[in-house]
Formats: structure tokens, sequence, C-alpha cells
């Protein structure tokens, strides 16, 4: 959904979303932040996929996300937020390990994986618990950059 996008990061390396071309650890949290693209916020992006439930549900997670980092961003004086790096390894380190009883993770190729069989395309728990993971998002995940004059 967002290979019209030329989404450039701080390195002016060109990110392609793009799930068949995303490697190993593409440093993302819950589909919605990259590392190394400040104040980039996108929707339905990987990890966020649903065999289970209505997508619908994972956008209004993802809109209440967005609505309540910028919120804080407001309230305490923050420019921009840079999804910090520890954190992108952490969270694709833990869907590894929750899909890899599932279903999408067998032992067969399929749309659900990127190139290096990873599956990088299904959310990996419960819709309420995307719901308690996105609904407080927490500042301290990212490299925050103060406003200036503040």
């Amino acid at each position: 959904p967002y290979k019209e996008l030329d989404i450039v990061n701080t390195n002016n390396d060109h990110i392609d979303i793009n799930y068949d071309k995303i490697g190993s650890n593409p440093q993302i949290n819950y589909g919605i932040t990259i590392s190394g693209v400040p104040n980039f916020f996108m929707m339905l992006g990987p990890t966020t996929g649903l065999g289970h439930n209505s997508v619908l549900y994972m956008i209004e997670c993802q809109a209440n996300y967005i609505i309540n980092t910028l919120s804080k961003m407001i309230r305490y004086n923050v420019a921009s937020v840079d999804l910090k790096p520890e954190v992108g390894d952490a969270y694709w380190q833990w869907v590894q390990r929750r899909v890899k009883p599932m279903v999408w993770h067998g032992n067969c190729k399929s749309w659900y994986q990127n190139s290096s069989g990873e599956v990088l395309s299904i959310w990996p728990g419960t819709c309420i618990e995307y719901y308690l993971r996105t609904i407080n998002p927490k500042l301290s995940e990212y490299n925050c950059t103060p406003r200036s004059g503040y």
C-alpha cells in the first residue's frame, strides 16, 4: 500500500515497505512506526494483518495510537519522534517468537512471509492484546527531539 510513497529515512535511504522486499528485522513497532523515519506513522503496516477478525479494528487501534502519540508530543513539547532501534528489534523478535508455532509459519512459502521466510504480515496475538499494547504509546520507546523555544 505504500509503494507510491517515496519514504526516505534519516540516512537518506529510500525505504521500501513492499512486504516481499522487507528483509529481516525491519525495526518497526506495532506496524505503525519505523526506526530511522521520524514522525512517520502508517496504518496497516507490517505485522498488522488479521486472519481471525476485521482489519477495521486494527485501523481504529492504529488511529488511536497515532492520535495519542501526537497528543503526547504536543503536551511534552516534542518536535519529532523516532523509534529506538532496540525497541524495533525487541518487537520483531517478539513477533517471530509468537508466530513460530502458528499455521502461517509452516514449512511452505506463502504471501505471509518475506523473502527470508519470516512472517511479517500477520499480527500474532489477539485483537484485545493489540488494543492494550497500542492504547497508551510510550514516548520512552522513541528518540524525542524537543521543540525549540520551550
